[in-house]
């Protein structure tokens, strides 16, 4: 599970965001409650600017650890872009999660 994570971190940091959602989903598929996989995830969907689906998953990194001031920061960092999306109308998030997928 570490080497999936570290992988995704790895990818984040390539800027090769789509691939680093698919190996922190990997690693919450085997360890739902693996905070730091939900928060790094967010991280990479708000670079997608899927700002929905990121705050959705630094939501569950804090529900998980609810005081980690990391989470809340990587938190704060996502909410801002996407109020100012909903106030000038950007483009909708054209990465579909594995939950899109399944609809």
């Amino acid at each position: 599970m570490s080497g999936w994570f570290s992988r995704g971190n790895t990818l984040y940091f390539l800027k090769r965001y789509e691939e680093s959602v698919q190996n922190h989903d990997k690693v919450i598929s085997l360890s739902p409650n693996f905070a730091e996989a939900w928060s790094e995830r967010g991280n990479s969907l708000s670079e997608l600017e899927c700002y929905e689906d990121a705050l959705k998953s630094q939501d569950k990194a804090l529900a998980i650890k609810a005081t980690n001031q990391k989470f809340q920061k990587n938190r704060e960092l996502t909410q801002e872009p996407m109020l100012q999306c909903q106030k000038t109308q950007c483009p909708s998030c054209a990465y579909k999660t594995k939950e899109e997928n399944n609809k």
